[in-house]
């Protein structure tokens, strides 16, 4: 039995939706591809990205894991005598066009995450997907979280600046108004990353 080391990705847009690769034969699968010779795993997954869905701006999070199946035949079904030993990991894109760049494959399709599994066809990517699909969802928002704060972080000096130098509650109400407006939006955007009242010194 021939055994071929393969690397592939679950990537997600900024709706949360998930790549997947129409095979043109009936089969739909996520973006994945052997390893070739001297290659590492994540050049693998890197590169049949952009081969299989034609994306280049990519944001890695984590490697998934692991899993093994055989061969998918075209139209389905199994080769019994190629083992693939499937190496997958989690990108995040602000992407949103597909378009495949190998001849083979007919289409890269955006999917709901709920949906995916309904369309992976081999069994093994089906159990995969079902096994990581919270822990991905949890981890872009996790990375969403950290994202934020650093922006937050960034904000400080230019936000003291200003308001070091401009009075809100002024006497035009005009302009009252919109300073508290600009405050009331800053307001809104810390809460939704955290709720900094809480903190007890």
């Amino acid at each position: 039995m021939r055994k071929d080391l393969t690397a592939g990705a679950v990537i997600k847009n900024s709706k949360g939706e998930v790549a997947i690769v129409d095979q043109g034969d009936g089969t739909y699968t996520l973006p994945k591809g052997k390893c070739k010779k001297g290659e590492k795993l994540l050049d693998t997954a890197i590169r049949e990205i952009y081969e299989e869905v034609g994306l280049t701006k990519l944001q890695l999070i984590k490697k998934l894991g692991t899993y093994k199946r055989y061969e998918m035949k075209e139209g389905g079904g199994e080769n019994v005598n190629v083992l693939k030993i499937i190496h997958i990991f989690l990108f995040k894109t602000d992407e949103e066009i597909l378009a495949p760049q190998e001849g083979d494959i007919k289409a890269g399709l955006w999917v709901e995450k709920k949906a995916v599994t309904r369309y992976l066809t081999h069994p093994k990517d089906r159990e995969f997907f079902e096994s990581i699909k919270d822990e991905a969802g949890k981890e872009i928002d996790r990375e969403n979280y950290f994202n934020a704060l650093s922006l937050m972080v960034r904000l400080g000096a230019p936000l003291d600046d200003f308001f070091s130098q401009v009075m809100v509650m002024v006497e035009d109400e005009a302009l009252k108004k919109n300073r508290i407006g600009i405050l009331n939006v800053l307001h809104k955007f810390f809460l939704r990353v955290a709720d900094f009242s809480k903190i007890v010194i």
